[in-house]
């Protein structure tokens, strides 16, 4: 089962603009965008 994880916004920008992609933001970034884990989203919007 994957794990399901709740990234804040300030992560996701911080992951587009560093420069690292050994840092730990563009390893978040890197997870979302692979699926590597289930996201938890809110329903309102």
């Amino acid at each position: 089962m994957k794990p399901r994880v709740v990234v804040d916004t300030n992560v996701v920008v911080a992951g587009l603009l560093t420069s690292d992609p050994a840092s730990p933001v563009a390893r978040v970034l890197e997870g979302m965008l692979s699926a590597a884990f289930v996201f938890a989203m809110s329903g309102r919007f």
